[in-house]
This record gives C-alpha cells, structure tokens and sequence, in this order.
C-alpha cells in the first residue's frame, strides 16, 4: 500500500514537473515572437495593430520633404536634365528619319556636301520619286483549309498533333510548293552576289516529324536552287554578251 502511494506521488511530481517545463517554454517563445512583431513594426513590415496606431506618433512626410534645405534646386536640376537628354534622343531620331527617307548618312556621320542650285531639283525629284509598290502577297484561308469535310480528315488533324503538335491537315492541303514572304531590308535585296558560288553540301536533321513537312522542305530547297543556277546562267549570258 505505501508503495502504490509512493508511486502515485512520484508520478504526480514527475508530471507536474513536465508541465513546468512545458509553460515556460511556451511562455518564453510568445515572448520571443512579441518582441520579433515589436522589431518589425518599427521597421515598418507589418502593420500596426489600433492600439500601437495610436500610441505611435504620425509622421507628416510632404513636410519632411519640404524642410529639406536645397531640395527645390534637385529637383529642378533632375527635370532639366530628364528633358535634355529627352531633347536629344528626339532630335537624333528625326535627324536618323530624315536621313533614311533622303537616302544619305545622318549628320556627323561623313564629310558635308553642299548642294548647288543646279543640283537641289534633282535631289527633290528623286526624293519625291513615288516609290514601287510591293508585290501582293497571297493570303491564305485558314478556315477553309481546317474545316473537316471527311472522318479522314478529322483523322488526320487528331494523329498531326498527337504526334508532331501541329496540324498535319493545313500543312498538307497547303502543299509543298509555298510562297515564303521576303522580310529582308531593301539593301539586302539590292545586294548582287558573284556568279560563281562556293559548294556546299545541305544537311537536313528531322526527328519524329510529318514525312509532308520533309517533303516540303526538300521541294523548297530545290526550288530555290534552281532559281540560283537559273541567275547564275543570266549573269554568264550577260557577261558574255559585254
């Protein structure tokens, strides 16, 4: 009997013990974390609560700003330099647009060329030369070329993009001969390249792609041979008649 006392007391006091230990921690980290929400206030990353609100005291920044000796002078030596280096980048633009529709170097660039009286109308006529229209650009319907006629049809659209992620429907009613929109620049264009071409070798690498959009490549690329060896024979012919 007196053990089983003895026992209950012990594992009484061993409890009361860990409950101790366990209220001071507990008492300890709400102190920690109101002294980190304390820290943090007063740097300003997170918002007071009503009480702290009020005891804080409210600061009135226009003021501040407008005490600050010589502020005025910065600000307006920093809007001045804003609209000078603002004034120059547009005046080096429209002396750059002026220079690209004229069709000579932008000021600075070369030596000064004065232009006499005889030559100013030649340079205004061909300045307001009308310029060449570009050739029309054939668009294509999209929506006629998708539109699903047949259960092939849809087939066809369904394995093109599980397999190759695009429309194998489009592609192949597009054909293989098509017209690629030039986009070079008008200089590129105008660049003429000597008669005799190095040789070169043309490697194609496809993986897991349409054998229609091979096709089209290897069509493409003889097309476009055959128009290089076509200006290649012009030129020759040309040459030999000089």
């Amino acid at each position: 009997m007196v053990s089983r006392t003895r026992m209950l007391m012990i594992g009484a006091g061993v409890t009361i013990i860990c409950w101790a230990i366990v209220m001071y921690i507990y008492v300890g980290r709400l102190e920690t974390v109101s002294e980190s929400r304390r820290v943090l206030r007063d740097q300003s990353l997170i918002p007071p609560t009503d009480n702290e609100r009020t005891k804080r005291p409210v600061i009135d920044h226009k003021a501040a700003w407008d005490s600050i000796p010589g502020k005025g002078d910065v600000a307006e030596m920093q809007r001045k330099r804003f609209d000078d280096s603002y004034k120059q980048r547009m005046e080096k633009y429209i002396d750059n647009q002026k220079a690209n529709e004229v069709g000579r170097e932008p000021p600075g660039a070369g030596t000064l060329k004065t232009t006499t009286t005889e030559e100013a109308p030649a340079a205004d006529a061909a300045h307001f030369q009308p310029q060449q229209m570009p050739e029309p650009v054939q668009v294509l319907d999209l929506d006629s070329l998708a539109m699903i006629k047949t259960d092939a049809d849809q087939q066809k659209k369904d394995v093109g993009y599980q397999r190759f992620a695009f429309n194998l429907l489009i592609s192949d009613r597009i054909g293989e001969r098509r017209d690629v929109l030039d986009s070079r620049n008008e200089l590129c264009k105008a660049q003429v390249y000597p008669s005799v071409l190095p040789k070169a070798s043309i490697v194609i690498c496809y993986y897991n792609e349409a054998p229609s959009a091979l096709l089209t490549k290897v069509v493409q690329i003889l097309a476009k041979l055959s128009s290089l060896s076509k200006a290649r024979r012009r030129s020759r012919d040309r040459v030999h008649i000089d």
